[in-house]
């Protein structure tokens, strides 16, 4: 668990950091758009729509989440939802030849190293991707908030925004986890697989 909630971190990144960057930061004459991967129930969709952006594509691999919270009325024009992982969202993307993204956000904790290459792959020269990292790879111990522009130079880092409160929680499906339950979880393949 965090210990705090989604939409007390949006809250916290507008007020403090002006991290939710407005329609007006993107640069003169374009579209703006925003990619909110790991949407969930549209809580940051909504702080995005809040600060004027309105060309938002909201992902997330859990289509009840949508369903029951975030559309229960009507979605405003420039909101599009689609059901699929992170993974399989970007191989769609990157095959579809659509534009790239002034700001992405990701509302999940991932590797420092996948943020920098989403930055790179998914943002639109100028564009900023916001996502909390893991502070030590392969295991979900503590996670700070980056902010990057589109070469995944972090701009702003802050390591106590909602950061999880356990001590020790390995990433099981990373080929170098090395808790000693990490191959019986992961089957016999992994096991030999495993990189100490």
């Amino acid at each position: 668990d965090t210990n705090i909630s989604p939409k007390e971190i949006y809250i916290q990144l507008r007020n403090e950091a002006a991290l939710l960057p407005t329609r007006n930061n993107v640069p003169s004459g374009a579209e703006g758009r925003a990619l909110d991967l790991g949407a969930g129930a549209g809580v940051s969709t909504q702080a995005l729509y809040d600060v004027g952006w309105r060309n938002i594509v909201a992902v997330d691999p859990s289509r009840l989440a949508w369903d029951v919270y975030a559309t229960k009325d009507q979605l405003p024009t420039g909101i599009r939802f689609e059901h699929a992982s992170d993974e399989v969202f970007v191989q769609r993307w990157a095959a579809s030849g659509e534009a790239p993204f002034n700001l992405v956000i990701i509302n999940f904790a991932i590797n420092h190293d996948k943020a920098e290459k989403l930055a790179k792959l998914l943002l639109a020269p100028g564009g900023h991707l916001l996502a909390p990292t893991n502070v030590q790879q392969d295991y979900w111990f503590n996670q700070a908030y980056e902010f990057m522009d589109d070469k995944a130079n972090v701009l702003w880092t802050r390591g106590t925004l909602g950061a999880y409160q356990v001590l020790f929680q390995p990433d099981f499906t990373a080929p170098s986890c090395q808790g000693q339950w990490c191959p019986d979880i992961r089957s016999d393949d992994a096991r030999k697989q495993l990189r100490l």
